[in-house]
Formats: structure tokens, sequence, C-alpha cells
């Protein structure tokens, strides 16, 4: 029993234990089990088996009766299978994906927080948006107060921005705005020094120096030496704007502004840095302002030292001695005193002007007593003055001396030498002038004893010069010392107490003695015609500008101006009347042109360059130089009133000086202006009164262009032509008629106002040898001028289709006083209008009247002690720069005429004077300039000293330059330069002996030589018998009627020697090479080579060819050089 109990115990156990392992869906069947009895479940099995069958057989009922659905199931089931595969294989690839997809997820959430804080960053410029704005304008407003001059304003915002770059470094915006006001910064300080460079009194000075020192840029001693320096660049400022040409009126500028300025700029410093000790002497560096004041006054002694030697008046240099010595003390109020430097300076330029003066008295001496005539003048009796009474204020020439006009025109030589020296004489010169005089004296002397002994005498003529030379003694000599002693006290003394200055005088007059001497001229030669005075040059003198009046005692009659005329006149007379009774030579043949008028080549270059230099004259000049003509409303006033507007047209309308009158006078009128010079357009556009409403300027050139394109034909009522048709080639006039007919009414007028023939500015330019063609010159400036006549005018107008109404040649006579100058001013005034059949006839016949200014019927004196006269309200003159010298008198400097031409040849460097360009074309001489084939060959000749190494050498042709003749004397044996033209040789000397110097100017002489000349070639024979081995001739074919006379004169001179040789060179352009060869035939010369050419005439010479290096003969070749080389057949 008990083991049953323990048996079913166990069971139950058992399947206790089985239960948890059933699932959720057996476990009630389960459940069950356990609730049955033994046999119920021995039983179970097959109820199971039965039930399995029942449901078996129910399946297949099922199956069988749904086979459809279960085939529909077997296929969604396979669909599934394959669909769940997909989604496997999927998941498998999502699960790859997953790490990107939260790598994506992290990015984003960072780029998120990015935008987060830039959206933060901008509602923060937001909200602080018109503070940035603020800040963000501070540069411009800083350069605002800059400009406006606002500079504590500006340096108050520089501080602000400064302080927030400090506070703020890493922020780009302020350190950006900080950069901005730094180059503004910059701004301000250049402004700053330039105000310093600037005319500015102690106030502002000091107002600047604050600013610097709160920019902070320079130290304390930078500060002082900047502002010396901007102070010391305006100074030099000052003196550049001064006018160098005159060196007077400079030096007298100079010493003004150093007076003043210098005094101030070293008070405006001491009152500024007050704790310098630049004027304490103990101060080891001298100091800032000592140093800076030593260096100014340095430069002005040195200023001075340069340009004394250029004064040429003794008055001159004692108003600039007096000028530096108040100069001086008034610096010496800041311890600049330096008037213990200037003696030397002026001892020295007293002591050349004066060596100067007499030196031209010696030399006008010797040329008078070259070219006198000894014939018997009137005598006037000697002079009562004792010799040595130097008390005397009557320091006159002796009247005396007129019978000898050598000595007259020593004397008055001397004369201008005492008057320069008399206003300023230094002491410590007196025996060193004194010797200068004795010097002086000494040669006349000796040129006097050398006359007699060269120079063979008739008998009347001899005692003629004997009496010269007694006058010499007695009176010439005397009077010399008296005028020294009445520079310096007691200096007739040094003059007298001269040993030995005419003993040989006294000699040949002591010998002459035994032959007795004729008589002095007597009364009977008083007696004759006024004529025989002046063919002996027998003129009076002129002393400091007053001439004393010669008292005639038979001849009441006498005309007084004769009586007052110079020592210079005399002596000009006695040459023109000696040069009148020599024979005229015979016709020459010259390679520069003897015509009155100019060449053709600058009669061209002035047309084709004619808007070139009135476009130089306008902007040299600007609107400064021709006053505004308000006499336009007085002449034709009613032309331009009326009823309804006016179109004017101004024909040349220049600067606007006829155009802004009338606009301002009457405003009812528009005005068409025309000029050919772009800058007088500008220059008209640029006038404060211009209004496009009334002005119409524009650029035209009525000879070319057609005025209707710019205005509408028939269209103006007036034209002016104010001194505007002269600047026209008189072949060109009648085009500008025909323009301005064009666009004028039926009923318009043309006023007309230009230079008339017999005008003074063309008298002058007849002197200068300036005549392009009948009435029409070049000016100085390249500017043409025509002077009109009344018949040519009427013509001109009359032939084009115009009448004239009114004609009138007004004159006027003005005098300066100062120069003695009177000065005659012509000009015609017209009015022109259109012709038609109606008012032909009537109109033909103006009257032509001539109009004195003072309305009577002579002339008017309008007398004015300047140089130039007044403006008067009728008078218009021409004011070009050459005209205005020509027409005042004012005397030009031979020295601005030429220019200095440096070139650098074989290792040396030749400095060569010749016409300056501006004048070469008022020259006739082509031999005053420097030509091109020279400045070519040279270079070849001193590459290659074999072709004239100890050779005789002849250059034809040299000019002023002779530069081949210099660079071929250093190789060659003998060298003569020639040229047909005096004034070419006398600078081609002057530029040998500033250039060469012995032994190889000792080789080097010049003559004189017109091609064909017998005489002159004669002369050279003498100079050289044996012929010449090089004859050269640089540019010299040009000219086809001198190239015969070149080649006969060539034969002439040419060495007998085979390899002597004619080198031509010319530069290619319109020389005639086939008459060269010629006329060289022709005189027996063949051609052996030429150069350049591809083949040299004679391949195994190739002379030519070696002269030029291995790899420089091609690049010469490009040049326009050519070079023909000749030798006798």
């Amino acid at each position: 029993m008990m083991v049953s109990e323990n048996a079913a115990a166990e069971d139950s156990s058992a399947v206790a234990s089985l239960l948890p392992l059933a699932s959720g869906a057996q476990q009630p069947y389960v459940s069950e089990l356990l609730s049955f009895t033994l046999d119920r479940l021995h039983k179970e099995p097959e109820l199971l088996r039965v039930d399995a069958e029942r449901i078996q057989r129910q399946m297949q009922e099922v199956a069988v009766g749904n086979y459809r659905a279960f085939i529909a199931a077997s296929d969604a089931l396979l669909v599934i299978r394959d669909e769940v595969s997909s989604v496997d294989k999927h998941l498998e690839s999502l699960i790859g994906e997953i790490p990107k997809l939260t790598s994506g997820c992290t990015e984003f959430v960072e780029s998120a927080e990015e935008i987060l804080e830039k959206r933060r960053m901008n509602q923060t410029l937001l909200a602080n948006h018109s503070t940035l704005l603020d800040l963000l304008e501070i540069p411009q407003l800083m350069d605002t107060c800059v400009r406006n001059g606002n500079y504590d304003e500006a340096l108050d915002l520089e501080t602000f921005v400064c302080k927030l770059s400090t506070m703020h470094p890493k922020l780009p915006v302020i350190q950006a705005l900080a950069a901005e006001v730094r180059q503004t910064t910059q701004s301000l300080l250049s402004q700053l020094l330039q105000k310093l460079r600037s005319n500015i009194q102690l106030p502002e000075c000091l107002r600047i120096i604050g600013y610097l020192r709160r920019i902070g840029v320079f130290s304390e001693y930078e500060m002082r030496l900047q502002f010396l320096r901007c102070r010391q660049a305006w100074l030099t400022g000052l003196l550049e704007d001064l006018d160098q040409r005159n060196p007077y009126d400079y030096l007298k500028g100079m010493i003004n502004y150093q007076r003043q300025h210098l005094f101030d700029v070293v008070n405006q410093y001491r009152a500024i840095f007050s704790d310098d000790t630049s004027g304490n002497e103990e101060n080891h560096d001298g100091g800032l302002l000592f140093s800076w004041s030593m260096h100014q006054i340095a430069s002005l002694l040195k200023t001075l030292k340069i340009m004394l030697p250029k004064i040429t008046e003794g008055v001159s240099l004692s108003n600039i001695l007096e000028q530096s010595m108040y100069c001086a003390m008034g610096l010496g109020w800041v311890g600049l005193d330096f008037r213990g430097l200037l003696p030397s300076l002026f001892e020295e330029a007293v002591l050349n002007l004066f060596a100067k003066n007499m030196g031209t008295a010696v030399e006008n001496f010797q040329l008078v007593l070259d070219s006198h005539r000894w014939v018997p003048l009137p005598a006037v009796g000697f002079p009562a003055n004792s010799v040595n009474d130097e008390s005397l204020d009557d320091v006159t020439p002796p009247s005396s001396l007129m019978e000898h006009p050598p000595l007259a025109v020593f004397v008055n030589g001397v004369s201008a030498a005492m008057n320069d020296l008399r206003p300023c004489a230094p002491i410590s010169l007196k025996y060193v002038l004194a010797q200068e005089l004795i010097k002086g004296l000494q040669t006349v002397a000796d040129s006097l004893l050398r006359y007699n002994t060269t120079r063979l005498l008739r008998d009347n003529e001899s005692g003629l010069f004997l009496s010269l030379c007694r006058a010499f003694i007695e009176i010439t000599y005397p009077h010399c010392a008296n005028c020294f002693g009445r520079c310096y006290p007691g200096g007739a003394a040094l003059v007298m107490d001269a040993k030995g200055l005419y003993d040989g005088i006294g000699r040949l007059l002591t010998n002459s003695t035994s032959r007795g001497l004729p008589k002095p001229v007597g009364d009977e030669n008083k007696d004759k015609s006024e004529n025989s005075i002046t063919e002996n040059g027998g003129i009076p003198v002129v002393e400091n500008g007053v001439a004393p009046v010669v008292e005639q005692t038979n001849e009441t009659n006498a005309d007084e101006k004769e009586q007052k005329q110079s020592w210079e006149s005399m002596a000009s007379s006695m040459k023109e009347g000696s040069a009148g009774q020599q024979e005229q030579p015979a016709p020459r043949l010259q390679i520069y042109s003897t015509s009155d008028t100019v060449s053709p080549f600058w009669r061209e270059k002035y047309e084709r360059e004619a808007k070139k230099h009135w476009d130089v004259f306008y902007k040299r000049h600007q609107d400064r130089f021709f006053k505004d003509r308000h006499y336009l409303d007085k002449e034709w006033g009613q032309y331009f009133s009326g009823a309804g507007q006016k179109v004017i047209l101004e024909v040349g309308c220049g600067a606007g000086n006829t155009i802004f009158p009338l606009v301002a006078t009457y405003t009812d009128v528009f005005v068409h202006a025309c000029d050919f010079s772009p800058n007088a357009v500008n220059l008209v556009k640029k006038h404060k009164d211009f209004t496009e409403s009334r002005v119409n300027a524009f650029v035209c050139d009525l000879t070319i262009d057609d005025l209707s394109q710019q205005i509408s034909p028939s269209s103006v009522d007036i034209v002016t032509m104010i001194f505007v048709l002269s600047a026209v080639s008189p072949e060109k006039m009648s085009l500008v008629v025909q323009n301005i007919r064009n666009i004028l009414k039926p009923s318009g007028r043309v006023l007309f106002r230009d230079y008339a023939t017999g005008d003074l500015a063309q008298e002058r330019l007849n002197c200068k040898d300036q005549k392009i063609s009948e009435n029409f010159y070049a000016r100085g400036d390249g500017t043409r001028a025509f002077y009109f006549s009344n018949e040519f005018l009427t013509s001109l107008f009359k032939e084009n289709g115009f009448d004239v109404e009114e004609l009138d040649l007004c004159c006027k006579q003005v005098e300066n006083r100062s120069r003695e100058l009177v000065m005659n001013r012509r000009w015609v005034q017209a009015v022109f209008c259109l012709s038609d059949d109606t008012n032909s006839d009537t109109n033909s016949e103006a009257a032509i009247r001539i109009d004195y200014p003072s309305g009577q019927g002579k002339m008017e004196l309008d007398v004015d002690d300047n140089i130039l006269p007044k403006p008067v309200n009728d008078l218009e003159v021409d004011m070009s720069d050459s005209v205005a010298v020509e027409m005042f008198g004012l005397p030009t400097s031979t020295d601005s005429d030429n220019e200095v031409i440096e070139l650098k040849l074989g290792g040396w460097t030749f400095k060569i004077k010749v016409l300056s360009k501006e004048n070469q074309h008022t020259c006739k001489s082509t031999g005053l300039m420097l030509w091109e084939s020279a400045r070519f060959m040279a270079p070849v000749i001193a590459r290659n000293p074999t072709i004239v190494a100890g050779k005789r050498v002849l250059e034809l042709g040299s000019g002023c330059a002779g530069i081949c003749s210099m660079i071929a004397a250093r190789s060659a044996e003998l060298v003569l330069a020639t040229d047909g033209d005096t004034k070419a040789l006398d600078l081609l000397v002057e530029n040998v002996m500033s250039n060469l110097r012995p032994p190889i100017s000792d080789k080097f002489t010049t003559r004189i030589l017109e091609w064909g000349n017998k005489d002159h070639i004669e002369a050279i024979k003498q100079v050289n018998s044996g012929g010449f081995d090089i004859i050269l001739g640089t540019d010299v074919t040009y000219i086809p009627d001198a190239i015969l006379p070149l080649f006969q004169t060539t034969k002439e001179l040419i060495s007998s020697n085979d390899q002597a040789a004619l080198i031509l060179c010319h530069i290619f352009r319109r020389v005639d090479e086939p008459s060269i060869l010629s006329a060289a035939s022709r005189f027996g010369f063949k051609l052996v080579d030429q150069w350049p050419v591809e083949t040299p005439i004679t391949p195994s010479q190739s002379i030519i060819n070696s002269w030029f290096p291995e790899n420089g003969s091609a690049e010469v070749s490009r040049g326009p050089l050519h070079i023909l080389y000749f030798q006798k057949e």
C-alpha cells in the first residue's frame, strides 16, 4: 500500500514537472490529463488515435472539398517565403547603413548648432545695428575732418579707434577700422607737413606741431628735424620761382626772401622748441638749428658767388651789396650776422667787372685804330681842368678827343668802367684796380707802338698819328688817372706814378721832333662841311646818358642832334665809313642763303607747325598776355546793340579777351568762338564767365575746316577778326574769308583790326632777317605776323565777295623817356559787308582815313617812364615775346642765342657751342649748327684713327662745330678746318679753344674758304703747300650749285699722293648722288668705295667696311649715313 502510494506520488510529481515543459496552448490539455484516472489515461491514447483519424478524414474531406484554397495557400506560402527572404536581406543592408545614419545625424546636430550660433550673432548685430554703422563711418568722418581742417576732431576720432583696437584685438571689424583710420592719419600727417611747407606764421606753426605731437609718429628730435626740413622746402620753392635769367632781380629777390623768412623760421623754431640749446656753442654737435642756419647762410653765399659775376653794372653790384649787408644785419638779431663773409665775394666781382670793362675798352680801341683813316678833323680845344684836381665835379671826357676817334672810344670805355666802379669801389682793391687801369693804358701804348712799326704811313698821316700819340700822353692818360681818383682818394697819383708806361711813345715823339710835327688842325678845318665830320666819325661823347653840347663858332644852323651823339656812335661811324670805302668783293658762292627772306625749309616748317607754336604760346602765357578788349563797345557799339539777339563769331578767340567783354556788356548776344589752338579753346572754357548757353567754343582751322559744320550757314550777324588774320599765310587768307562768308547773314558785318605796314614791330623784324615773304614775318617764338596795307586788305575782301564800309589807318606814337625810345604803332581797322547788286556801287568807294588818337592832324606823344607804356583804350598791340623785346628796344644777350651740345667720343668729352634751336630759323648761315652726318662720322674717325693718322687733313664746310676735325687732330699731322662763314669760324675758334689743349691744339688751324675763290685757295696753299692727304666734307653736297666748286677746290688742294682721298658724308634726304659722281669724274676723281652697299665697288679693298666693327656694321647700316670715298684717277 505504501508502495503504491509512493508510486502514485512519484507519478504526480513527474507530471507536475512536465507542465512547465508544455507550451501555452498545450497546458490546458495537460491539466486535463492530470485530472484523469489511470484507466482513463490508458484509454486516452486510443481516443486520441480515433480523434486523429477522424481529424485526418475531416482534413482529407476539407482538402478535397477546398483543394483550390490549399493550392492558393501553398502558393502564398512560397511568395511569403520569398518576401521574408528579401526582407531579411534588406534588414541586413539596413543594419549596415545605420552607422552612416548615426554619423549624418551627428553632423546635422553640429551644423544646426553653428546655424543657431550665427543666428544669435545676427540677432546681436541687428540689435546693435546703429552703433555699428557709427563705428564704420568713423574713417569717412575723419577724412572729412582732415579735408575741412578740423584736425582736433580728427585726432579725437583716431584716439577713440586706437582705444577700441586695444580693447578688441581679435575683432576683424575693429582691426579693419583701425587700418583705415591709420591710412587717414597718414593723409593728415602729409597735410600737416605740407602746411609747414607754406607761408604760415608762428601761431599756425604751434598748432601744427601740437597736432604732430598728438599723432606721435615722430620723436622730439625727428619733430625738430621735420620742422626745419619743411621750412627749408618752402624757402627753396620761393627761390625756385624767381627768374634766374636776370641775375640782378634774382639776387635782389633771393636776399629779400632770406632776410624776411630765415629770420621768421629761426624765431619760430626757438618759440616752438624752447628747450633746444642749438644756439649754445658749448653743444658738441652744434645743434640742429645752428647747423641748419649755417647751411642756409652757406647756400646764400654760394649763390652770391655764382651770380655776382653775371652782373654787368656797378650800380647793380652796389645795390646787391647794400641788400646783402642789410640782410646780414637783420639776421644778426638771431645770431646769423654774416657781414664779415661778404667783402671777398664782392671784391672778386668788382675786380672781374672792372677787368672786363677795361678789356672791352682796349679791344674797341684796337678795332677802331685798325680801321681808322688818317684825315684831319676839326679841333675843338683842350680842357682847362687840372689833371690832379680830384675835387672837381666835372670829369666829362675832353672834347678835344673828338679829333682822335680811337682814343675817344678808349676813354669812353674807361669812363664806362669807372661808372661801374664808382658805386661799389672796395678800398682793399685800390692798388689792384690801379694796376688793371695801368695795364690797360700800357696795352694801348703798346698797340700804338706796334701800329707805328707795322703800318707804312704817309707824311700827313704820320703827323696825325703822332698827334694822337701826344694826345694819349697829355690828355687820355691824365684823364683816366683823374677818373680813377674820383673813385679812390689818391688814386690819380697811383696811376700817374706808373714807371715807364709811355716811355716808348715819348721816345717816338722825341725822335719825330727832328722831322717836325704837323701843326694842329687850324680854323680852316672848322669850315669843313658836315659830311667831312661824319666821314671821319667826329661825333661828340655821351657820358652817363647826358650828351654835352659842343660849341660851334661858325655854323649857327647846325643840327643839335649831331652835337649829342656818343663815343660809341663815333666808332661805329668810322667802321661803317671805312667799310664803305673798301672795294666790293666779287659775287661768291655760298652754301647758305643770302636772300633777305627765310629759307624754303623754314617757310614750310613755320606753315606746318603754326598750330603748334600758338599752342605753346597759350600754354606758356595762359590768359595773362593780352588785355581784355573793352574798346570794342566804343568803336563798334552800334553793331552789337539793337533789337533781337545778336549772333557773333569770334575768329581766333585766343584766351577770350574779345568774347567775355562783349558777353558782359551785351546780355542778349550769343558768341561762337573758334581757334585752331586747343590750349586757347580750353582757356576759354575754363574762364569764370564761360557758360554754354551763351558761348560755343570749339577748335577750328579756318584754312582747312569747314565752318558750316559747326555753325549753320547764314546765321551769324557779326564776325570779329581782331589781330588774327595776320597770323595766317597770305596765300591762305582767301580760304579764311570765304569760310566766314558762308556763315554770315546777308546783312552781317565783319569787324576787322590788325597790324598795318610801317608798324614798329615790322621795322624790328626787318632788321632781324625774319622775313618770310612780302610784309610777312616770323617772330622769335615761331608765331607769324602779316602787316596789311590798305590796298592788300581791300583787294582781299573784294575778291571774296565783300564790300568795304569803313577803312581806317590808326597811328599812335608812344615814347619811353627812360630808354629814349619813340615807338610808332600802326594798325588798320575796317568794317566789311557782303556785296550784292544793289549796294555794290555805293559801297565800292569807302572812306579811307587816318585816325590819330589826339583827334588832331598830328601824332600824339604818350610819354611814360616805364618800359611798357600804359595801355590806351583804343590801342591793341601784338605782345609776343620777341616783338615785345624788339618793340621796346630791350637788349638781348648773345649767350642766350647759343646752346652747348655735349658729345662723348673716344674717351673724350666735347662741349660744342652752337646756335640754339630756337634761333636757328632766324639765321641764314647753316654753319652755326651741328649737322647729322658730322655726328655720325666723328665716332667713325674716333674708332679708326688710322684714317687720318700722320696725315694732313682738310675739312670743307666744317661749320662752328668742327667735331670731325677736332677728333682727327689727335692722330693727324696737320688739321685745317675751313668754312665760308666768318661767324661760324669765330664760333669754331671758341669751341677749339675750350675743347683742345696743346700739343693737339697746335696742330689745328682754321681758315676762311669759299669754294672756287682763288685768293682763299692760295692762302690755304701757303699754310700747306704740299696738299692734303685727306679732305673731308660732311653734309656739304645738299645744294646742287655748290657741287662743282667743291670738286674744283678739292682738285686744287688735294695731295699728289696716290692714296690721297676725298671723303664725303651726307644724310640721305635730297642729295643728288648722280650729280656728285658726274662732277667728280669731270674733275678727275673716281669713286673707290661707298657705304652702305651690299657689294663694295672694289671688293678686294672694302675700305669703308673696315672702319666698322665686325658686329657693328649691320647696326650702323640701318642709320641714314652715306659715305662716298673718292681718289684721283
